[in-house]
């Protein structure tokens, strides 16, 4: 993201600055002055940390979405567990209603032979 852009343009501005001050240095004289070595020597220290955590951030990143799309798989599979349970509760409710109608249905023929028109 973000961080990873800026880490990057940060360290290719080192990279420039310090063949930048190379070149200017030998262009002028043959050798490289105390403090342009210890100059060079921290752009490319810093280069070094830079690449490092631009890595732990990548697999940071890295693994923040593969646990995304894990939790997302859970998710997914509950809501499909969810849906088949709300259909077999549909089908058992059907079965239930239907079974109640014939119960109800059978209960009115009983009644109607009973003698003297008792409650049964």
């Amino acid at each position: 993201g973000t961080k990873e852009r800026d880490m990057r343009r940060i360290t290719n501005e080192s990279i420039v600055y310090a063949q930048t001050l190379v070149s200017q240095s030998t262009a002028a004289r043959p050798y490289i002055t105390v403090n342009e070595r210890h100059l060079i020597g921290t752009i490319l220290r810093n280069y070094v940390l830079l690449e490092r955590e631009l890595e732990r951030v990548t697999e940071e990143r890295d693994t923040v979405i593969r646990e995304k799309q894990a939790a997302l798989g859970k998710v997914q599979e509950l809501e499909k567990r969810v849906l088949q349970q709300q259909n077999e509760t549909e089908e058992h409710n059907t079965n239930l209603h239907q079974q109640n109608s014939r119960l109800c249905s059978e209960n009115e023929k009983k009644m109607k032979s009973c003698p003297g028109k008792i409650k049964c």
